[in-house]
């Protein structure tokens, strides 16, 4: 059911940090499709497994360089999901809840970690 953690269970008990997949801009706008490590909750943060993200003007900008992001990075900065992890001092929310959030750069991966006031 949760992407996120399909398949990972052998790098875990390798002591490997679990990967999922993102895209991520490089050098020049080339874009790629590419594993980078689950993000963890830290503390104010909430980690969303995405259901969908937003596609717009800003991405396309951010991804030609009129934004500059360090490189590489990956864009979007808006989505939608089920919380699946919640860092230390998060109180409002809880393992299954739903939302939607924007303002959190990182919206195309599987999951994100997201400051609950955007969510």
């Amino acid at each position: 059911r949760r992407l996120r953690r399909r398949g990972h269970d052998g790098r875990r008990a390798l002591g490997l940090a679990p990967l999922m997949l993102a895209l991520r801009v490089h050098e020049g706008g080339e874009l790629s499709h590419e594993p980078v490590p689950d993000p963890e909750a830290d503390v104010g943060e909430v980690v969303v497994e995405l259901r969908a993200a937003g596609l717009n003007r800003r991405d396309l900008l951010v991804s030609r360089g009129t934004y500059p992001y360090p490189l590489p990075f990956v864009p979007g900065n808006e989505g939608a999901g089920e919380v699946v992890a919640i860092g230390s001092g998060v109180t409002d929310f809880k393992v299954g809840d739903r939302g939607a959030y924007a303002g959190a750069v990182g919206g195309y991966t599987v999951s994100n970690g997201v400051e609950p006031q955007a969510f």
